[in-house]
C-alpha cells in the first residue's frame, strides 16, 4: 500500500516541482529572482544546465533532473538540492539540502517545508545521525580509549546527499546519504588515530512520513 501511495504521489510531484521552485520565496535563496528560477526550470525540463547572473552579479548554475530534483550551485563551492517528498497522506513536502565545501571538508544543513514554503521541524522527518553512529571500534579498543578517540572529534561536520535509489520493487525512493567529514579538519596525528575507525556512509530511505 505504501509503495502504491508513493507511486501516485511521485506522479503528482512531476507536475508540482516547477511550480514549487518558481514560487519559492526570495528569502529562501535570496540570490535568485523569480525570473532566474523560471528560466532555470525551462532548461532543466530540457535536461540542460543554465548559468544565470545572480543579484550580486556573480554566476549561479541551475541544473537538475526533470521531475526529480533541482540543483543550485555557485563558484564559491556552495550548492543546494531541492526535491519533493510524496507522503502517504497524499501531500507533498519539500526537502532542501544546503552544502558548503571548504578544501576537503563539507558540511550540510537540511530543511523541510510544505508546498506553501512554511518551514517545518526537521526532527519530524529525520533524526540526524550522531558522530558515534559513524564509528566502528573493534574489541581491542577499551572504553577509556574509545572515549578519548571520540573526544578528539570536537566538531561535527557532516555532508548530506539527497537522491533516489531503487527499492526491491524497482520504485524510485528518496534517499539521504550522510558522510562524516570531521576528520578532514584535524591535525595529521588525530587523523591517523581516528580514520581507521570511521565506517562508511549512513543511508536513510523515505517511508512516506520520515527518513529511516
Amino acid at each position: 500500500m505504501t509503495i502504491l501511495l508513493l507511486t501516485i504521489a511521485t506522479t503528482a510531484n512531476a507536475q508540482t516541482l516547477r511550480k514549487v521552485f518558481v514560487n519559492m520565496p526570495d528569502s529562501i535563496v535570496p540570490l535568485l529572482s523569480s525570473v532566474n528560477r523560471q528560466d532555470g526550470m525551462d532548461y532543466v525540463d530540457n535536461d540542460m544546465p543554465l548559468d544565470v547572473t545572480n543579484k550580486l552579479g556573480n554566476i549561479t548554475t541551475i541544473s537538475g533532473e526533470k521531475n526529480r530534483y533541482i540543483d543550485i550551485s555557485t563558484a564559491s563551492k556552495a550548492w543546494t538540492r531541492l526535491l519533493l517528498l510524496p507522503t502517504t497522506q497524499g501531500d507533498t513536502l519539500i526537502c532542501m539540502v544546503k552544502t558548503i565545501s571548504i578544501d576537503k571538508t563539507r558540511d550540510s544543513q537540511i530543511h523541510f517545508y510544505n508546498k506553501e514554503w512554511t518551514n517545518l521541524r526537521t526532527t519530524d522527518f529525520v533524526d540526524l545521525p550522531p558522530i558515534g553512529n559513524f564509528m566502528s571500534f573493534n574489541d581491542s579498543i577499551n572504553e577509556e580509549d574509545r572515549a578519548e578517540l571520540m573526544r578528539r572529534i570536537d566538531i561535527k561536520l557532516m555532508e548530506i546527499s539527497a537522491n533516489y535509489e531503487k527499492d526491491d520493487a524497482q520504485q524510485d525512493i528518496p534517499t539521504l546519504t550522510f558522510t562524516l567529514h570531521s576528520q578532514a579538519y584535524m591535525n595529521e596525528e588525530d587523523q591517523k588515530l581516528i580514520t581507521p575507525f570511521i565506517k562508511g556512509a549512513i543511508r536513510m530511505r523515505w517511508n512516506g512520513s520520515r527518513f529511516e
